[in-house]
């Protein structure tokens, strides 16, 4: 099925709005000055009910004297087929097109479901969108007119008219009249070629201005989403539900000037409003203007449209039974106990529908080039509406550099008078235009990305004349295109759903994710950077808090979020740490490639050339990867830095903010100490994992988000994570590091992105948490301390893992040792082996099904411990054993207590009571940490546990209060 948002070859979209103008607007010069026109007669989109597709050459004049109702019939009709033979040739021409591209575009989630429950190939999807036009234009409709942009038979241009006389609407449209010499309601609808009539269009208003949002009202209108929507409902239909809305909340903005439409031909609206509509309607974001009560009264209103119910829900639930139906499928499968992944079940359902990994990630990237896309038009607006910024003294000897290995130190043509400062700063903009667009899209790799520079201060002035802002700010854009001056835009924005989304893709965003994702993240974060401005910055600090009662969307949860916060303490925090891990790493693969090519350079025989390997590609792609990724971080220092000097009430001193630039120096020296302690600590949220957590307690997670984090968490939040030395040598894996014989770079920028994403993606909570330690001379070796969980027989149990991520990693998996046995005495589960073997399918250590094992483009380390923590240390785990999982009866359940009870006393015995006497040196402070915390908690259960086992085991309660009386003078004595 070919899907495209984006015709291959250029179409005449807007062709009808210049072209077809003089049927909208009367000249001034027809009248006499200070007369009154005939506003009867003025023409509007619907005095000839509805137009063909807007080319004037083939259009005949209607004779209007009352001429034989035959012949206009017969006009009609060929109109008609021209219409038709032009929608068909220009279809025909994008199946051509189609044919020469190679691959199959991929669908956003969204998209793929509306593929799924498409039933009409593209020809039949033709005809039943050129029918119901072709009816329209037979019906000549007085109340709304409908022509096709260009040839492109989906791209639609509504006029509506006719408005109820009763309606505020009718009366702004007669002044519109008056004034601007207009008198319809301008919509352009867009259809998704290969998936219509199953994926609802994009709807944008063209003119008027109207008051308020309305533009984003309509553009995420409810109906437009696709859980709403009713591919049986006619096209038309929806246009007229869009009408009545407007009839009964829109006001045109009358004193706006972009509602002349002879200056501004293509749209009332600015191309940042259109962007910051569409963006609402993609993301599914509300506008931070829906705490006023009139905005959310106008949101409140679109659910009044008309909806079959009945026919959505039966469309739902055919999609569920279409994605179950399998062969057999009457048969009842056996239930499972066990945890899926932890490979050792029986009774799994090998037909069952499975998790794609690979479709998946086509879709979150489809979903990312849509946006992309959308934010980098939104960043030249900014840029068109504002003007150039101050440049952060970094983006200064970026663009210094890349004026040095471009050529282009040679100055342009200017007066003398004008003095060489100002043409630095004509120099520096247009430098650093360039550079910003490099970031967005990568188009060149500019030279020097190296993250550091001998900065002194943070921010400088750039002196620019007025030649210099237009060559920056004025080429952008169609002038043709309504401005909103500096004062609207900051308002515009201030109101839009940018903030919130903004906000809500940096919080739930990992370092790894970033990193795999860097384009997208380039967009995001160079259209942020550009609201480090006077005149816009305030949205920095703004606090996003949760959605109004019964108003859909998705909004972060729980309130104080800003952006500020986040960027300054989570992703300043992620972006040292990648950078010192990068540099360590960067530093090892160096030392293993000089060895290499010593060993090269003593031997005699000469390598034959040969074509690159997946390895290389890999390197290749990894390098890549890793210079967006330092952009990334450099971006992210630059706004850290340009928050601390202006932070409200006093921020950072200058010297101190410019320290933190420096810090982008990292990427290639050792930078000991990458303790993320101190920015970590003003952390509030606890962040979710990026994997189930079965175990966890959600009600403790739900009062930590409701009412901040507990104390436990404050505290241990700056212990989570650490980089420390000498880890290597206390480590199960101490001797596979000291032997490697290279260190590839590809492993170091995936470890770096990993290391710096775990701030952000461990669990941490007083019901389960994780910590991690990464040696900083070796990267490869990690160790990992897991909290039991809640509810499960390690409850409150400290656990020690050892990592190691051999030279073949990430197309390898890790491997992992669990240190806490009580010295190889203990198995605690039947996935832990008291010889510290894990069975997890994930490890390889067992052969899972498609989806549980692990994958080189999205597995990652924080998934192997979640695992371990939420998969392994299960409530019972004694159904983890081969083949128990049927053992449901009372027999299994007794079995399930006893296994349970010998697991809770190793627990005190060894993840307790040893853990705390001889702690980890790296996570020494970890432990003791948790145990004085949580001590009334954990005496607490364990004399439950006790008083469990007493009525079937004297002896086993009376060892647990011994036991119980041992903790509470050890945690008395921290």
């Amino acid at each position: 099925m070919e899907v495209s948002n984006t015709p291959p070859i250029p179409a005449p979209t807007d062709m009808e709005d210049e072209g077809n103008i003089d049927k909208h607007v009367s000249s001034d010069d027809d009248m006499d000055e200070g007369s009154d026109p005939d506003w009867d007669n003025v023409a509007s989109a619907s005095d000839n009910g509805c137009h063909g597709d807007g080319d004037g050459d083939q259009k005949e004049e209607v004779d209007d004297s009352g001429g034989d109702s035959d012949e206009e019939e017969r006009d009609l009709i060929i109109r008609c087929s021209l219409s038709l033979g032009r929608w068909e040739r220009y279809e025909a021409s994008l199946e051509a097109a189609a044919e020469v591209e190679t691959g199959k575009q991929a669908l956003s989630s969204t998209q793929g479901l509306a593929a799924r429950r498409q039933i009409f190939n593209p020809r039949e999807a033709f005809t039943l969108l050129s029918r119901e036009l072709l009816d329209c234009l037979r019906a000549r409709n007085v109340d709304c007119s409908v022509e096709t942009g260009g040839d492109d038979l989906y791209h639609w241009i509504v006029d509506l008219g006719s408005f109820s006389e009763s309606s505020a609407l009718a009366k702004d449209m007669r002044e519109v009249s008056r004034r601007y010499f207009y008198s319809t309601v301008r919509l352009r609808l867009r259809f998704m070629r290969g998936l219509h009539p199953f994926f609802p269009p994009s709807v944008e208003i063209v003119w008027p201005h109207f008051k308020g949002p309305m533009l984003d009202a309509v553009a995420s209108h409810p109906m437009l989403r696709l859980e709403n929507w009713d591919p049986w409902r006619p096209a038309m239909e929806t246009v007229r539900q869009i009408k009545a809305f407007l009839e009964a909340n829109a006001r045109v903005d009358l004193d706006n000037p972009a509602n002349d439409i002879r200056r501004h031909p293509h749209s009332t609206y600015s191309p940042l409003e259109r962007g910051l509509a569409r963006l609402e309607a993609l993301s599914g974001v509300l506008p931070t203007s829906l705490q006023q009560p009139e905005v959310a009264a106008l949101y409140a209103a679109r659910d009044s449209y008309d909806k079959d119910t009945a026919r959505l829900q039966a469309l739902a639930e055919a999609g569920k039974k279409r994605s179950r139906s399998e062969p057999g499928s009457g048969k009842r499968t056996r239930e499972v106990v066990w945890a899926r992944g932890t490979g050792y079940g029986s009774g799994h359902d090998k037909s069952s529908e499975q998790w794609d990994a690979k479709a998946t990630d086509a879709a979150q990237r489809a979903r990312d080039s849509e946006i992309q896309a959308l934010l980098e038009e939104m960043y030249n607006s900014l840029v068109r509406e504002l003007g150039p910024r101050l440049l952060l003294l970094e983006e200064e000897e970026d663009a210094q550099v890349l004026l040095r290995e471009e050529g282009q130190q040679k100055k342009p043509e200017v007066d003398d008078s004008a003095g060489p400062t100002a043409m630095e700063g004509v120099e520096m903009m247009a430098a650093a235009a360039g550079a910003g667009a490099q970031e967005i899209s990568e188009a060149v790799e500019p030279a020097g990305t190296g993250c550091g520079s001998a900065a002194t201060g943070v921010v400088t002035l750039v002196e620019a004349n007025a030649p210099a802002a237009a060559a920056v700010g004025g080429s952008i854009g169609d002038e043709t295109e309504p401005r909103l001056g500096a004062e609207r835009c900051a308002a515009v924005l201030r109101d839009s759903c940018l903030l919130p989304f903004v906000v809500r893709e940096l919080h739930l965003a990992s370092f790894t994710d970033m990193g795999a994702r860097h384009k997208y993240y380039l967009a995001l974060l160079a259209l942020l950077r550009e609201l480090c401005r006077p005149s816009t910055h305030d949205m920095l600090w703004s606090e996003v808090g949760p959605r109004p009662p019964g108003q859909g969307g998705s909004e972060p949860a729980g309130p104080g979020h800003s952006v500020a916060t986040i960027l300054t303490t989570a992703l300043r925090s992620a972006a040292k740490l990648y950078l010192s891990v990068l540099g360590l790493a960067t530093v090892q693969a160096e030392k293993g490639a000089a060895s290499a090519a010593l060993g090269a350079s003593t031997s005699t025989v000469v390598p034959p050339t040969r074509v690159p390997d997946r390895s290389a590609i890999a390197a290749e792609n990894a390098a890549r990867e890793a210079e967006a990724t330092q952009r990334i971080t450099r971006i992210i220092m630059q706004i850290a830095a340009y928050i601390d000097v202006n932070t409200p009430g006093g921020g950072a001193p200058a010297a101190e903010a410019a320290s933190v630039i420096q810090a982008t120096q990292g990427a290639s020296q050792p930078h000991a100490g990458a303790s993320t302690a101190a920015a970590a600590a003003a952390e509030a949220a606890e962040r979710a994992a990026s994997g189930a957590q079965a175990s966890t307690s959600a009600a403790g997670a739900a009062s930590a988000s409701a009412e901040g984090p507990s104390l436990y968490v404050k505290t241990l939040k700056t212990l989570q994570v650490d980089a420390v030395s000498g880890l290597g040598r206390a480590h199960h894996f101490a001797n596979q590091a000291r032997m490697e014989q290279q260190a590839p770079r590809i492993r170091a920028v995936r470890l770096a992105k990993e290391v710096a994403s775990l701030e952000s993606l461990l669990p941490l909570s007083e019901s389960s948490s994780i910590f991690a330690r990464v040696d900083e001379t070796a990267v490869q070796l990690w160790k990992a301390l897991i909290v039991g969980p809640e509810d499960t027989p390690y409850s409150g149990g400290c656990f020690v893992f050892d990592l190691y991520f051999p030279p073949q990693y990430p197309n390898a998996p890790p491997q992992v040792h669990l240190m806490t046995t009580g010295g190889g005495r203990v198995r605690f589960n039947p996935n832990l082996y008291a010889d510290g073997k894990v069975c997890l399918s994930l490890l390889g250590t067992w052969s899972g099904d498609r989806g549980e094992t692990w994958n080189p483009d999205i597995s990652t380390a924080v998934q192997v411990l979640i695992s371990i923590q939420s998969l392994i240390m299960v409530p019972e785990p004694y159904f983890n054993e081969p083949s128990y999982e049927s053992q449901t009866g009372d027999r299994g359940k007794a079995a399930s207590q006893e296994y349970n009870k010998n697991v809770r006393e190793n627990c005190v015995r060894y993840a307790m009571l040893d853990v705390l006497r001889h702690p980890p040196t790296a996570l020494a402070d970890v432990v003791r940490t948790h145990f004085r915390l949580r001590r009334d908690a954990l005496l607490t259960q364990i004399k439950n546990w006790a008083d469990d086992g007493r009525p079937a085991d004297s002896a086993y309660a009376t060892r647990m209060m011994d036991m119980r009386r041992d903790l509470e003078t050890l945690i008395g004595a921290l």
